[in-house]
């Protein structure tokens, strides 16, 4: 080595020893800290506090432990720095190495333990509902239960200790002349038995409601591990997913409220909705919103116009029109005027049309009205007169075919000059997919002299306007009751 130790080595050994004893001191008064702000924070929530409220609890006294455990490691570690500074660098790092890598160890132990749900599980195994708020007695059972994350930790500081002592030893070239050893006083056991454990797991268990079937007698603790890591994803996923459900029950209210603003019905609501039911709702509410020219969902509040320096008074008869606030407006603006310009060239019937139509509106008018070309095409130039001819009169109509009106599930067909064609197939205009009593080609709706018809097309269980079977073509009028399979229209013009 370069220097002779042999005489350092009690002296060394003995400071070493000092230096794990007070580190060790210090954890436990650390440890007693968190675990007073636990109790103290378990008995001021409710006794019935769901699980993920006390899990909660329990990983914020984990988070102050692994501080604890830190500053553990690096100050024995300085510490034996300065003490062994004779003993040379390498074997110096290796040792702390081993501290740390101790350390370390015990710390993702006891993360693991309290992630498992292990403070709950401790709990609901001793206290009553009613004796949580009792800080007192929270603090004697947790002290009890949480006793081995400072005595398997203190047990690991031992052996890693006795190795340190025995290369001291090994270094200083044999066995110096120690003072008298004292009976070796029985160590705290590493951390909880095989027993113990199995019984806080299988009461953490029970409290989640999870079954655990063929426990062997004497488990091994590979077994308790596997265990134990199932529990704790267990605990994971279910706090996950009642965060997700607060923030999908959140979003319900939320859109509830909205459609009451919008005076729509929601006919019902599942307990606990998906994120694609609520993304439909959602959808739903926004195209009437359009309708109706309110702002869509979640929109901000709209900000009061800057005012300018100087302003025109508007001329007299002329209706004053808010300019657009930004190039997606004004984009929809020129898409709305290119879709009437070509709708009242084809005769083709929008329906009410607003004033500042959503994208899924124009969507939905720009087919109608390759629709209502495709039939002009078909027809022909002289087939097609007639149509050109009567565009006035059935554009003024705006009559429209709707599925569960006044709900957020509407839907609306506005009939178009070529009429509507209603069926299971894809071919049809209006198509019922999900209902077995409609027939490919079911029924049609016409338009003839600006008066509507409903027409059943020989179907399997016919059509039925107002609960009475129709025989032939029959007029409408408006407000009739259009029973086609089991799906229900309301006819309106």
């Amino acid at each position: 080595m370069g220097r002779d130790v042999s005489k350092q080595v009690p002296s060394l050994v003995a400071q070493v020893r000092k230096h794990a004893s007070a580190s060790v001191s210090e954890l436990h008064a650390g440890a007693e800290a968190a675990l007073g702000v636990l109790a103290t924070a378990l008995a001021q929530a409710s006794a019935l506090a769901p699980f993920h409220v006390l899990q909660q609890d329990a990983l914020l006294y984990g988070a102050a432990m692994d501080t604890q455990f830190g500053r553990l490691a690096d100050g024995l570690s300085r510490k034996m720095s300065l003490t062994l500074g004779v003993i040379e660098a390498p074997t110096r790092a290796e040792w702390d190495r081993e501290l740390k890598r101790q350390v370390a160890l015990h710390a993702h132990y006891t993360a693991g333990w309290l992630e498992g749900g292990g403070v709950p599980a401790v709990l609901s195994n001793t206290l009553q509902p009613s004796e949580y708020r009792d800080a007192t007695a929270l603090h004697a059972v947790l002290s009890a239960g949480l006793a081995f994350v400072c005595e398997r930790l203190e047990a690991a500081l031992g052996e890693w200790l006795d190795a340190v002592e025995t290369e001291l030893v090994s270094l200083g070239g044999g066995t110096p002349a120690l003072p008298p050893q004292r009976p070796p006083s029985p160590r705290a056991p590493l951390g909880p038995s095989r027993a113990e454990r199995l019984r806080a797991l299988a009461a953490q268990a029970k409290a989640l409601g999870v079954r655990i079937r063929k426990v062997p007698a004497d488990p091994s603790h590979r077994y308790l591990d596997k265990l134990e890591t199932r529990l704790r994803s267990v605990v994971k996923d279910r706090s996950r997913d009642a965060a997700t459900a607060d923030i999908r029950q959140t979003r319900l209210r939320e859109l509830l409220a909205f459609a009451e603003t919008l005076r729509v019905r929601v006919k019902s609501s599942p307990a606990d909705p998906s994120d694609a039911w609520l993304d439909k709702m959602e959808a739903k509410l926004n195209e009437v919103a359009s309708r109706k020219g309110e702002p869509p969902f979640g929109a901000p509040p709209a900000l009061p116009a800057a005012p300018s320096a100087r302003r025109d008074p508007p001329r007299r008869g002329t209706p004053r029109r808010e300019p657009p606030r930004n190039r997606e407006e004004v984009a929809r603006r020129n898409r709305l005027a290119a879709i009437r310009a070509q709708a009242g060239a084809l005769g083709c019937n929008l329906g009410k049309v607003p004033d500042d139509p959503s994208t899924e509106w124009l969507d939905r008018a720009e087919r109608t009205v390759a629709s209502s070309r495709t039939a002009a095409a078909t027809r022909g130039p002289i087939d097609s007169a007639p149509a050109l001819l009567n565009s006035t009169s059935t554009a003024t109509t705006a009559a429209s075919l709707i599925l569960d009106e006044g709900t957020v599930q509407e839907q609306i067909w506005p009939v178009v000059a070529e009429g509507l064609a209603i069926g299971r197939s894809r071919e049809n205009a209006v198509q019922i997919r999900n209902d077995p009593g409609v027939s490919r080609r079911h029924a049609f709706l016409s338009v003839r002299a600006g008066s509507h018809y409903l027409e059943d097309l020989s179907s399997t269980k016919g059509t039925l306007i107002d609960d009475e079977t129709i025989a032939s073509s029959t007029r409408l009028y408006g407000g009739e009751r259009i029973q086609i399979g089991d799906t229900v229209f309301v006819f309106r013009a």
